[in-house]
This record gives C-alpha cells, structure tokens and sequence, in this order.
C-alpha cells in the first residue's frame, strides 16, 4: 500500500497485464522442460562418483589450463582411475588441443554421443574420457556465440547425452562467468560443493 500526503492509506491499483501473464505460463512450461531435462542429467550422471566443476567469473585466467592438469593428474594417480573430462567453455573450446585430440569427431550410439578416449591408444582399456564443443566444430578456429538460453540448453544436452559410462571423476571445464553455477549444479543436487 502506499502512504499519501494526508497519512491516509491509499489501495493500490491492480491491472493484469496479458503479456507478463503468457511470459509466465512460457516460464512454468521452461520449468517443467527443465526439470525433464535435469531427470535426464540426473540419471547420466549417476554413474559417476565425483564432479568437479572448473568455474570463474572472468576469461583468460586458466581454467580450460587447470581443467586439463587436474583430469590428467586423477588419471595418472590410479592404474584403475577413470576420469572424463567436459568443455563445455563454447567460447573457446581448447581441451582438444591440449590433450592432443585435434581432428577427432565425435560418434553417435544408439545409447548417446561416445566420448573420444585422449588414452585410446594405449594396450590397456582406455581411462581418460574426453568431450567438447571442440569435437563438433568444421575448424579449429571456431567458437560458438551463443548466449543465455541457447548456451545452456547445448551444455544439458552435453550432461544428459555423452555416454560416459562408469567414472571416477569428471572435470568440466566451464565458460566465463558464473552462469554455470545456476544453470547445472541444481542438477547435481546435494553432491555439488563449493571449494573456494
């Protein structure tokens, strides 16, 4: 309510405005596909015991860099350790290239996308699993503009359709900013911690 000059109390006026009220029921009906769409992450992701999220709130400062060091790092700790590694940084996709994958595509199963194995050629089963953006582009060169709700429809479609299999760790390596957090770690539900 709002006070007027004489201290009296005024009743607010209500007016329905039709196009808020069709904005609305778009939001609920984007809710409800989300939540579809975080049921499909969800039940891709329950196979993999640990997630680690590579994020900052500015460009150029090394993520996709630590992103590669810590998956080759957990999956040099282990002879059994099975680590995955996600771009999903559209901007500037550049894991490919420095875990040496350039030139890979990326294959479609009847059960989801196929990562490309950076290990594969080793005599052992291959361990380190790797997705990107990267995979998809014509040129290397390339980077996808694509903002807001396109943005994050193209990183669930990465969470819910890469056929990861069974992992120990998974590292994703985010693009700038911190949309990532409110975008996907509602997905993750209580197993999403921050560490600083």
């Amino acid at each position: 309510m709002n006070l007027c000059s004489r201290s009296e109390f005024k009743s607010p006026t209500v007016r329905i405005n039709l196009a808020a009220f069709r904005s609305v029921r778009q939001f609920i009906f984007e809710q409800n596909m989300a939540t579809t769409q975080e049921t499909a992450v969800a039940r891709r992701l329950s196979s993999i015991k640990h997630i680690i999220i590579v994020c900052s709130g500015k460009g150029g400062v090394g993520k996709s860099s630590v992103s590669a060091q810590l998956a080759l790092s957990l999956h040099a700790s282990s002879p059994t350790a099975r680590v995955g590694i996600l771009d999903v940084d559209l901007t500037g996709p550049s894991i490919p290239r420095m875990l040496g994958l350039d030139g890979h595509g990326v294959h479609q199963s009847s059960d989801g996308w196929v990562p490309v194995y950076a290990d594969a050629a080793s005599d052992s089963q291959p361990r380190l699993a790797c997705m990107s953006v990267g995979f998809l582009l014509k040129k290397k060169e390339d980077s996808v503009v694509w903002r807001g709700p396109k943005k994050n429809a193209m990183i669930r479609q990465f969470l819910s359709d890469v056929r990861w299999s069974e992992l120990d760790y998974l590292v994703i390596d985010t693009p700038p900013g911190m949309f990532i957090m409110t975008s996907i770690a509602p997905t993750f539900g209580n197993t999403c911690r921050n560490l600083g």
